[in-house]
């Protein structure tokens, strides 16, 4: 049986980014990018006004200011062929190329106009309540990137900034990692959809919509929901079969030690190689992970739901990230307080769902309440889960362990 960070690894291990695809860049935010993109020119590429004002000769005014003939106004987008001459200057838009022979940009707040802006003629005489040094208020030419220079190398993740860089620089189609396409599978003759009327014997399935919530809040939107399968090897196998068809095939239930956990015979007669079946963590110890023949990706989690909740934040999310590209593919941990004291039983790893909030002191972990893996109710308002190794002394209030933040 494996440790929680042993299997993550073995995992990993296994697994690569898949092949690159070109998607329209209005599809590639959330993306992990798979070739480097380059500046098709300077950026800015001219000398660009960084404020509404007036282009000068620095040397044409001294600290205090002076007089200068305004002879013409530039706005933005606009091109001005002259050359300011001594004595001169030019009315310039914020954005707007700065002429030849300027070397500064004034502020129209340091004129006679002060505060009112552009609010009577701008040619004419001018009065500058304070000179410029060379270069003020001017974005130079190439300061930002020269063309042809790297401005995102592969690996790195579309955020929407860098996808308005690559607007920026046209360009518009992009080799990126796509998302996995999953399966989502629930198994047992005691679930019922959840638009059903369960039996008294019989329970809503929770867990689908668990880790179809947990895929999608995290990006990963490529879903396909086969439904539920009875503990029979023929449905199982129609549905496994069909998830199969997938890059990731993720499995609920039939994985423990019962006459009627039949899912890793199934998934081994139809090719599917075991990787490794248990993990040393309470909830969520008999978890089957295999690759199929044409190597997709097989988790069959445990049918309590948290269990499933478990064994998607901390296995299924590393796995999906890793596939579509992701250098850090498992989120970092953090540390909390314990805001009550716990006795964590047993000898396995506990992963707990707890509520995480600042107090001013750094993240607060306030357990919530739970009558075991099968306890939904407990823990709906739980965005993160506490990691605590089994101890005869009961964790005390105040005391710190590991988090990971879910939402």
């Amino acid at each position: 049986m494996l440790e929680l960070t042993e299997a993550q690894e073995k995992l990993l291990g296994n697994l690569s980014p898949l092949p690159p695809v070109a998607v329209p860049l209005a599809e590639a935010v959330g993306h992990v990018l798979a070739e480097p993109v380059r500046a098709d020119r300077p950026i800015p590429p001219f000398d660009r006004a960084a404020m509404d004002g007036y282009a000068v000769r620095s040397a044409d005014l001294p600290p205090e200011g002076g007089t200068l003939d305004c002879v013409a106004e530039i706005k933005a987008g606009e091109a001005w062929e002259g050359l300011v001459q001594p004595g001169t200057c030019v009315a310039i838009m914020t954005g707007a190329a700065v002429p030849s022979g300027a070397d500064a940009v004034i502020e129209v707040e340091k004129t006679g106009a002060g505060g009112r802006g552009f609010a009577g003629p701008s040619i004419g005489p001018i009065v500058f309540t304070a000179g410029a040094k060379p270069g003020a208020n001017i974005a130079a030419q190439g300061e930002d990137a020269m063309a042809g220079e790297v401005l995102l190398q592969p690996g790195a993740v579309l955020f929407p900034t860098a996808c308005g860089l690559l607007a920026l620089v046209g360009h518009t189609t992009v080799h990126v990692h796509p998302r996995p396409r999953v399966a989502l599978l629930s198994t047992g003759d005691e679930i019922v959809a959840p638009e059903a009327v369960p039996t008294a014997v019989q329970v809503r399935d929770a867990n689908r919509a668990i880790v179809t919530g947990v895929l999608r809040q995290a990006g990963f939107d490529r879903i396909t929901d086969l439904g539920l399968a009875r503990d029979n090897a023929a449905d199982l196998r129609r549905a496994v079969t069909e998830g199969l068809n997938h890059d990731v095939l993720l499995v609920s239930g039939g994985v423990s030690m019962g006459t009627s956990d039949i899912v890793p015979a199934v998934l081994s007669e139809l090719g599917v190689s075991c990787l490794f079946a248990r993990v040393a963590i309470k909830p969520g110890k008999p978890l089957w992970v295999g690759r199929s023949a044409t190597g997709g990706l097989v988790l069959a989690m445990p049918g309590n739901p948290l269990a499933a909740l478990a064994h998607s934040m901390e296995m299924v999310l590393p796995a999906l990230r890793r596939l579509a590209g992701h250098a850090r593919p498992i989120l970092p941990l953090q540390r909390a307080r314990l805001t009550e004291a716990l006795k964590v039983k047993g000898d396995r790893l506990a992963l707990l769902p707890v509520r995480l909030e600042p107090d001013g002191r750094g993240l607060a972990a306030t357990p919530l309440r739970s009558h075991g893996s099968g306890d939904v109710v407990g823990s709906a308002l739980a965005n993160g889960i506490i990691f605590l190794r089994p101890s005869e002394i009961p964790y005390e209030e105040g005391s710190e362990a590991d988090v990971r933040v879910w939402w």
